[in-house]
């Protein structure tokens, strides 16, 4: 039975002194009789919220702030650290090193570590982020976005290998306990999201190894952390919106078809094919995103996503995935910026990138050979028609310029269309030869 410390009247009883209640917002005259800071309207309400305040309340067991790391190179922001092995969450300091391209790079040092040479080096890979800026439990819209790291996709699938060309058999999540429960990433169950998880034990979704949580105050195209903000000084202020997040995944998880589009690095080095298929739950920060300009004017929507900690793991890191972001609408710059540039990536998104992740924005299967053949389009043939516009602008026969009209009405569901098909025609593969349309 849970210990709710006691509910204490404020001193002053006057309605303009009452505080919002931490559980349901509505205006309360009650607080923790502990800590005194958390506020409520009711008994219920303590009750329901107690599973978040036992963390932080003074009486309970929340674990010490320690000071903030001196490095005059990066910014320093508070999270919230969930441990695997801890009872409760606590803040963290974290170290932000503002990149060449303008945006904060969180350093993750050995923190979502799962293994001994993870531990050493601090170099790994977090494909699983959520990121929460609405909290559909109250109704209300965050200060900031709340990003969930985990190495855990909920499934226990990611880090599996995969032999098989089939999507059924190769993610087929009835395989036997001891095969998924070996997959690195999956390991034992995060207690620390359990104290908050309103959950019984064994669900699929109950997260598994190291998360971590920090605030994001704005974003660079492609959902990309630009600027870092503190969580709150009350770690229940951030932690309240966790457990609400974490408890409305429904059991089992939706999972979505995705592609893993590798790096250079990746394919020479770690002999892994150059698009690769993945699993994502359909709960993803990257689902979340706004479509590439591309994508959209040919009614064919993907999203791209750089996978953080693999750019610090390979050597060659350029990607294919970079010229998904070209962008085409004709009253944009010329040049390269924070945002799309004509014919261009923004910054964010100019090589290298590492290795990245490629959806739909519609959470469907998205297949291998539409993401080659989306790369290849937006690569080759834009490219081309780009380069073309450019460098008729130089010819001294003025009447031989071509405007930007000239490259946006090529990009069309119809042109795409005919490039698929063209790309098929050129397949020596039968099963590629047969894949379907992406309008399909």
């Amino acid at each position: 039975m849970l210990n709710f410390h006691s509910l204490t009247l404020s001193d002053d009883d006057d309605a303009t002194d009452k505080k919002t209640c931490d559980e349901c917002g509505t205006v309360g005259a009650l607080h923790c009789g502990v800590c005194l800071e958390a506020h409520y309207c009711s008994y219920d309400c303590q009750k329901k919220a107690w599973l978040a305040h036992k963390q932080n309340c003074k009486g309970g067991q929340a674990s010490p702030i320690p000071p903030p790391p001196t490095d005059r190179n990066m910014s320093v922001k508070k999270g919230i650290y969930f441990d695997p092995e801890a009872k409760v969450a606590h803040h963290k300091y974290l170290r932000f090193d503002k990149t060449r391209k303008g945006c904060d790079a969180v350093d993750l040092d050995s923190l979502l570590a799962i293994t001994d040479k993870e531990t050493e080096s601090s170099k790994y890979e977090v494909p699983m982020w959520f990121d929460i800026s609405h909290d559909t439990r109250f109704n209300v819209a965050l200060p900031h976005t709340i990003r969930i790291l985990s190495r855990d996709d909920l499934n226990g699938s990611y880090d599996r290998v995969y032999d098989s060309d089939d999507y059924d058999e190769a993610f087929d999540t009835e395989d036997n306990v001891d095969d998924i429960e070996s997959s690195a990433g999956y390991g034992k169950e995060n207690e620390a999201i359990r104290a908050i998880s309103q959950r019984p034990a064994g669900y699929v979704h109950h997260w598994r190894g190291p998360v971590l949580a920090y605030a994001i105050k704005d974003f660079a195209v492609g959902s990309q952390l630009k600027k870092a903000d503190d969580m709150p000084d009350d770690v229940n202020e951030g932690l309240i919106h966790i457990m609400n997040f974490v408890n409305r995944i429904e059991d089992p998880v939706e999972m979505v078809y995705c592609v893993r589009i590798n790096c250079e690095s990746d394919v020479r080095d770690n002999g892994r094919p150059q698009f690769e298929p993945i699993l994502l739950p359909a709960i993803h920060a990257i689902f979340q995103q706004a479509p590439t300009q591309v994508s959209e004017r040919i009614e064919f929507p993907i999203v791209a996503a750089r996978i953080p900690g693999n750019i610090q793991m390979v050597e060659n890191n350029s990607s294919s995935a970079t010229y998904l972001y070209r962008g085409c609408e004709p009253d944009l710059p010329n040049e390269i910026n924070e945002g799309y540039g004509w014919g261009c990536a923004p910054e964010t998104w100019d090589n290298p990138v590492g290795s990245c992740i490629m959806a739909r924005k519609d959470a469907k299967p998205l297949l291998l050979e539409h993401a080659d053949v989306m790369t290849s389009y937006c690569y080759d043939h834009l490219g081309n028609l780009f380069q073309e516009q450019l460098e008729s602008q130089y010819d001294e026969d003025e009447t031989k310029h071509l405007d930007r009209e000239h490259v946006v009405k090529e990009i069309t569901k119809d042109k795409f269309e005919e490039y698929f098909q063209a790309w098929k025609a050129r397949q020596t593969d039968p099963e590629k030869q047969q894949v379907v349309s992406p309008y399909a």
